[in-house]
């Protein structure tokens, strides 16, 4: 399927946004059409950006002790996941948990600022409103093997996330023609019995 894009309208261009077609973004006061495969996969906007129930993970389990935030059933998941990951000789972090609407838009304004286009970044990147952080049920993880599709945690997480509910949302030669994200794992629940 052909990448198709175009500018759709500058900032101050048309006063009224609510005309915008359902699939564009405001990055750097200029709207650009959703590109594939993200057209069609929106999430949220800013006005329902922010989960009610975020809790921040344990900041020895995330990168630089950074504090990380998902859903209260997501980080007890997690926990219980990377525990016994540990217990089996597997050591991995998250290096990111929620992410907002603005925050998203913002590491899309910091790649475009350094010349590249919107559609080289949402190769790469989901654009705002479409990233599964928003829901705070995603993680993005690390190792110290790059990359991280390479190492001995990934192998661990393909044969255990599942069983702590969690899924690769984005895994090589993706249906939908995602890129390839073997760090970016999803909570989508399981039984209460199943949690560890």
């Amino acid at each position: 399927m052909p990448l198709i894009f175009l500018i759709i309208y500058v900032s101050g261009s048309h006063g009224d946004e609510n005309k915008l077609p359902p699939d564009s973004v405001k990055i750097s006061g200029k709207y650009y059409q959703i590109v594939y495969p993200w057209l069609g996969h929106k999430i949220g906007d800013k006005s329902d950006s922010i989960p009610g129930n975020l809790s921040m993970i344990p900041r020895e389990y995330a990168c630089d002790s950074s504090r990380i935030f998902v859903t209260q059933e997501t980080r007890v998941a997690f926990i219980s996941m990377i525990k016994q990951a540990e217990k089996d000789g597997v050591f991995f972090k998250a290096r990111s948990g929620f992410r907002s609407y603005s925050y998203q838009a913002q590491l899309f304004a910091a790649r475009m600022a350094k010349g590249r286009s919107f559609e080289h970044v949402a190769k790469n990147i989901a654009p705002p409103g479409y990233s599964q952080h928003m829901l705070g049920t995603a993680f993005d993880l690390a190792t110290d093997t790059v990359p991280f599709a390479d190492s001995k945690a990934y192998r661990w997480l393909k044969v255990n996330a599942g069983n702590y509910g969690f899924i690769e949302s984005y895994p090589e030669n993706s249906e939908l023609g995602f890129s390839w994200e073997a760090w970016h794992w999803r909570y989508i629940g399981v039984d209460n019995d199943t949690l560890r």
